[in-house]
């Protein structure tokens, strides 16, 4: 029996786990047996394969191509009846298992044990020269179960009845996406329900240093409030009172924390665990160079020369063009992109809310997209489109992975609302867009209660 181990790198194993090394099995061997595994026993069609791997033959020639691929691998792996071919191609379950194709059948049952699967993302480090689809399709199928993953381990720390265990699976989601500003609250919440604060006030302090060393960015402002309240707490006595006085904060910021992290997360894992060099240090040295502020008195008197159109609905919340800086000019699109994305997804059950009406207000007051704009300035614009909400953000990195902030100001004062990071695959802009939408509306839905 062979099994395939594709979560932390991509390898082929005896049933002792021990005969086959990873040179010893084709790069190419190793990627058509992950795609396989994760189409499970309804296996794949012929024509998504050569799409997959040889995506610039005709017909005949794919065809030719993956018979040759599956007759490699058959040889390579000592194994000829490796691969069940009738309508489609799928692993014979008799000669081969796979580690995510047991990691996604055990979630829903068994999901402690399922986690114990997981050793690292999908195809970690693994690369296949040449095939741009195949990167893509595993960028996703990363994104996808690390979503599963951190859904798991969602459910398994609130569901836990003893807080040290909340603590032990939220801090191996907080492995997984340190810059998640929710799983750091969660977290710490998790270390004061326990008893622990010096635990609590590490972790704080650990997100925070994380967040303005890769990001160059302040840390969400929930996870100061939470470490205040668990340093007050620890000056207060007996510990009875403590406690009573750490509840109502923790409280409040534990409900920053989703339903569903997969659709309302901050961010994603960073791009440096587990890559090596990848580190996003090199993201934040171009934000800090590129991310300069235009200020001018200039552009404060044309927009204040310009009738910007008011709405005749009022708006709850605009989305201003994002800037895009240290990024690949291919990413340029991102600027108007993004408020389309993220209007739409703010849209939903939120009432009216105008993408085009917010680009010819930004024309209209004589920027262009490119250009960088004053906080201040962004905040008059909204407030002449009647907005009570303005969002401004920034977009940092490279053709496959970026990096997307956005803040929520109030208008008119630009006070803070919320703020949100995510990052991930540069395909995946319109889920990663979708988290952002998520982690503002909540935020923001917390920040109206507190007020009434």
């Amino acid at each position: 029996m062979l099994r395939l181990l594709t979560l932390g790198g991509a390898t082929v194993v005896s049933g002792s786990q021990d005969d086959f090394a990873p040179a010893a099995t084709p790069r190419r061997t190793l990627a058509l047996m992950s795609v396989l595994a994760v189409a499970g026993p309804a296996g794949i069609t012929r024509e998504r394969l050569v799409a997959l791997f040889w995506p610039d033959a005709d017909a005949d020639r794919g065809r030719h191509a993956l018979a040759q691929a599956l007759h490699a691998s058959r040889r390579s792996l000592g194994c000829d009846e490796l691969f069940v071919i009738e309508k489609g191609v799928s692993l014979r379950a008799d000669r081969v298992t796979s580690d995510v194709g047991d990691l996604e059948k055990m979630l829903s049952q068994d999901p402690e044990t399922a986690l114990g699967l997981y050793h690292g993302p999908f195809l970690d480090g693994f690369f296949l020269p040449g095939a741009m689809e195949f990167e893509r399709w595993s960028a996703a199928q990363r994104t996808r179960i690390e979503e599963q993953v951190i859904r798991a381990l969602h459910r398994l720390a609130t569901n836990a009845d003893d807080p040290l265990r909340a603590v032990h699976w939220w801090k191996r989601a907080a492995a997984l996406r340190p810059l998640d500003s929710t799983i750091a609250a969660a977290l710490i919440k998790a270390f004061a329900d326990s008893g622990d604060r010096a635990g609590a006030l590490k972790h704080a302090d650990i997100y925070s240093a994380l967040v303005r060393e890769e990001l160059e960015l302040e840390p969400d402002p929930t996870i100061a409030s939470l470490a205040a309240a668990v340093r007050e707490s620890s000056r207060r006595a007996p510990r009875d009172a403590a406690d009573t006085a750490l509840t109502a904060p923790l409280a409040a910021g534990a409900a920053t924390v989703p339903p569903d992290p997969a659709a309302r997360r901050a961010t994603t894992r960073p791009w440096h665990r587990g890559r090596g060099t990848r580190s996003l240090a090199w993201i934040s040295a171009v934000a800090a160079t590129s991310l300069a502020v235009v200020a001018s008195i200039a552009t404060w008197s044309r927009l204040h020369a310009t009738d910007v159109p008011t709405l005749p609905l009022r708006q709850r919340v605009v989305v201003a063009p994002f800037r895009v800086a240290g990024a690949d000019p291919s990413l340029s699109y991102l600027r108007d992109g993004i408020v389309d994305l993220l209007t739409a997804r703010l849209s939903e059950g939120a009432g009216s809310i105008d993408a085009g009406a917010v680009l010819g207000a930004w024309r209209a007051a004589g920027f262009s997209l490119a250009m960088d704009v004053p906080r201040d300035t962004v905040v008059e614009v909204a407030r002449q489109l009647n907005a009570e909400r303005v969002i401004v953000g920034g977009v940092v990195g490279a053709p496959r992975h970026i990096v997307i902030r956005a803040t929520m100001l109030r208008v008119p004062t630009a006070a803070v609302v919320s703020q949100a990071i995510v990052e991930g695959p540069a395909d995946s802009v319109a889920s990663l867009v979708a988290r952002l939408a998520a982690h503002l509306r909540d935020a923001e839905s917390v920040a109206r209660d507190s007020i009434r």
